[in-house]
């Protein structure tokens, strides 16, 4: 009998919504002012979603691929539109959390300026290997969570989640003045 494949622990279809420039050291990087930045979201294709070590595909005439390393909102409640989410009831809203990799075709995406063709590509959202079901102790203990990237063996991105720029209660806020956000 052969090895067992780890398939992504949050299955399709469902919402993938994504934000913009999350970490304070990769606005930086990326030449902006970290203060400045403002709070922007996009979507994915649920079809982009795959397990935590398949091989991302790269798709025809794609030359340069990037890799970020994001923590994963499940949504555990219904988060009505104009909800306001705090630190205090985050875990009555948030089921669980998952280390998502956030893959994007970077010669599609700054040309075109746009984010949905370029991080929406079969392979392009490789989640887990595991879903941590949080409680409140968990999610208060966020801060101090490091993420790691590492491609082929290469360390690509090492941040903590205190380097957040907006933390998960705020960006779900803010989703929420315009969408309603359902479990799943």
């Amino acid at each position: 009998m052969g090895e067992a494949e780890l398939l992504s622990p949050v299955t399709s279809p469902c919402r993938v919504v994504a934000q913009m420039v999350n970490y304070r050291s990769h606005a930086v990087d990326s030449g902006f002012d970290p203060d400045r930045v403002p709070p922007a979201f996009f979507r994915k294709t649920s079809g982009s979603i795959t397990g935590p070590y398949a091989t991302v595909l790269r798709p025809d005439g794609v030359r340069l691929l990037d890799h970020e390393v994001e923590l994963g909102l499940v949504i555990g409640a219904p988060i009505p539109v104009g909800t306001e989410v705090t630190e205090e009831n985050l875990a009555g809203l948030v089921a669980g959390l998952v280390i998502a990799n956030d893959v994007s075709a970077r010669d599609l995406q700054l040309p075109k300026t746009q984010f949905y063709e370029s991080k929406s590509y079969p392979t392009f959202t490789p989640l887990g290997p595991r879903l941590l079901l949080t409680g409140a102790t968990d999610l208060a203990r966020l801060p101090g969570l490091r993420l790691t990237c590492a491609v082929n063996g290469q360390v690509r991105q090492d941040s903590p989640a205190a380097d957040m720029i907006v933390t998960p209660a705020r960006a779900l806020t803010l989703l929420s003045r315009f969408q309603a956000l359902e479990p799943g």
